[in-house]
């Protein structure tokens, strides 16, 4: 009898080193995906403190935006294909990291916008552009 439970404890275990090791793939995927919506948010900055035009700052938000459409995809993906990966955590601290960064850069992409289309008060397409990207950071 003790032997079949010592045998037990130890497959189980076994099993558990296996599993938690093969376990991280979920999260270098995510982390992937929020290292792509980083990128977006850098070149967004980027792009709007350097605009030389209504048109061309419009152009940046539409990327940003589309960058969102695809983040959110590829994590509603994730979602599906791993149940116990949320928003909500707990999370790996690298991945805690990521998401205090990509928090982060949304305080500056305010701060750099702002400013930005503060120079084109009457432009349409612009402020259609900045309606579309408030609705998607939304969502996020």
């Amino acid at each position: 009898m003790k032997k079949r439970f010592f045998v037990g404890v130890i497959m189980t275990l076994f099993a558990m080193v296996i599993f938690a090791g093969c376990g991280n793939a979920h999260y270098s995927a995510y982390k992937s995906a929020l290292s792509e919506l980083i990128s977006a948010k850098e070149k967004l900055i980027s792009e709007a403190q350097t605009a030389p035009s209504a048109e061309a700052l419009g152009n940046a938000i539409k990327a940003y935006a589309t960058s969102i459409d695809t983040f959110k995809t590829k994590r509603a993906d994730l979602f599906v294909k791993y149940p116990q990966l949320t928003d909500r955590g707990p999370h790996p601290e690298d991945v805690n990291k990521i998401l205090e960064r990509s928090a982060g850069l949304e305080e500056k992409i305010d701060s750099v916008l702002i400013p930005a289309m503060e120079k084109y008060p009457n432009d349409a397409n612009l402020l259609s552009a900045w309606n579309e990207l408030v609705g998607k950071r939304a969502s996020l």
